[in-house]
């Protein structure tokens, strides 16, 4: 097969790989979730059986979009043509985010053909309990990655290690801050949120934007997150939390916990301040819409991760002055949101020493991260290398970004304790529940928050 037959040109012009699809079995996330995964524990593994030498194919599989994979195309082909010419790769990507875990669930549990797999921290427990991805430790300790781990932010490191392994080297960062419309702010006299900004500086000031919309009677002022792994920041804040002890202890029906629902529901219902799933929902932008809320001057706070900047310029197309600031501190402290995602090895890898290789060479090359970092747009997980992700100076200041987003993460940057049973939970119990709140059927959030909290301890216990 010759380069033009085994490559395709992006949009950009860059060659990449054509992709193949090998009639995985698809499936909802939900599906996954309620039905679990079957354990391979004491089946023996196969990760790792071949060598370097011996190794004629190498196939992972990736659930980012074509735009997505031109950086992780491009450098994983120049490690194979360095490192492993001979060896014919290939990765399946833009499956769609729900149906790619049970895709990949499917694929290892029926021994099929992988050997390296995307990985998102909420289900490393899931999946490392039923032996489906292979702890990283002996790697680590026999090929060091460069600047392991000092030079990778904790929390990344951390979020995705399961009784104590490391199941996957995280490759990027995400971090929640605050999109800002200053016109709208200076329109009604509130001055510009900054780090000493609390939960209650927060609700004052979104009254005080409220009344003077462009619109008042359709637009609201602010969006917090309402999803699990994204409000956990705000849960904290009041001294609040999901889950400790690997999953085993509850705190739904907390003090702590209970008050951060009952911000969220105050602001909805109560101060009509801030947007329900459902009027996000009415809101025809593709599934996007906070953004189109912001970009069209209905909302003058939007609260998003850092890597939404590109996407918030282009709703925003200059017709108003924005800028970013730090999520507010709560009764018990300032929290923010972090997240990001990771390379893992599937129990079916056939060489381990060479699917590490390539996560080394993706994740910690200081030569290729640069160019990484530019071209997804992407702040990697080691520390120093994501200057190339910031939006234009002219957007948002460098010096404004790294307050928002940067400054402060790995003082306050937390993650959401994930377990085994964790998809399943916030798909049969928690948001079934929660949507009672976030609708307004119902008003009395301690009463709800302690039957989630019975409902959960039914399925922990079960």
């Amino acid at each position: 097969m010759n380069r033009e037959q085994r490559y395709a040109r992006t949009r950009s012009g860059l060659l990449v790989p054509r992709p193949t699809r090998r009639g995985f079995l698809g499936g909802a996330l939900g599906a996954l979730a309620v039905a679990g995964l079957p354990s391979l524990a004491g089946c023996g593994s196969s990760g790792g059986s071949g060598d370097r030498t011996s190794l004629t194919d190498w196939q992972a599989s990736s659930w980012e979009s074509a735009e997505e994979m031109e950086k992780w195309l491009r450098f994983t082909g120049e490690y194979f043509d360095a490192e492993q010419p001979d060896v014919d790769w290939n990765i399946d990507y833009g499956i769609p985010f729900n149906d790619y875990f049970p895709t990949l669930q499917t694929t290892i549990a029926g021994g099929g053909t992988l050997d390296m797999c995307w990985m998102h921290g909420r289900f490393v427990p899931q999946f490392a309990a039923a032996g489906l991805i292979e702890p990283l430790d002996d790697l680590i300790d026999s090929a060091t990655p460069d600047g392991w781990p000092d030079e990778y932010f904790a929390s990344q490191i951390e979020g995705f290690q399961f009784d104590g392994q490391q199941y996957g080297m995280p490759y990027d960062i995400v971090a929640g801050g605050m999109y800002v419309n200053v016109d709208w702010f200076d329109r009604a006299g509130v001055d510009l949120p900054t780090a000493d900004w609390t939960l209650d500086d927060l609700l004052e000031a979104a009254i005080t934007l409220k009344e003077a919309a462009p619109d008042p009677d359709n637009s609201w002022a602010m969006t917090l997150p309402v999803h699990t792994v994204q409000m956990y920041w705000l849960v904290r804040s009041f001294g609040g939390d999901f889950f400790t002890d690997n999953g085993s202890t509850s705190h739904l029906a907390d003090d702590g916990t209970i008050a951060a629902v009952q911000y969220l529901v105050d602001a909805m219902h109560k101060y009509r301040v801030m947007p329900t799933p459902g009027d996000l929902n009415t809101v025809d932008a593709g599934g996007a819409g906070d953004f189109a809320l912001f970009g069209s001057e209905r909302i003058a706070i939007l609260t998003q991760i850092n890597d939404s900047a590109f996407v918030i310029d282009d709703f925003v197309q200059g017709k108003f002055a924005w800028t970013v600031a730090p999520t507010p501190r709560g009764p018990e402290g300032r929290f923010q949101q972090v997240g990001g995602s990771a390379f893992a090895l599937p129990s079916t890898t056939r060489s381990a020493e060479v699917s590490f290789d390539v996560m080394k060479h993706l994740m910690a090359n200081p030569d290729t991260l640069p160019e990484i970092s530019r071209m997804g747009s992407l702040v990697p997980a080691r520390i120093g290398f994501g200057e190339n992700a910031y939006p234009a100076e002219d957007v948002v200041p460098r010096e404004a970004f790294d307050a928002a987003f940067f400054g402060p993460v790995e003082q306050d940057g937390v993650v959401l304790t994930f377990h085994e049973r964790y998809a399943e939970w916030e798909a049969s119990v928690y948001s079934v529940k929660i949507d009672e709140l976030w609708t307004g059927s119902r008003d009395d959030v301690p009463e709800v928050m302690r039957e989630i909290d019975e409902m959960t301890q039914d399925l922990i216990g079960s």
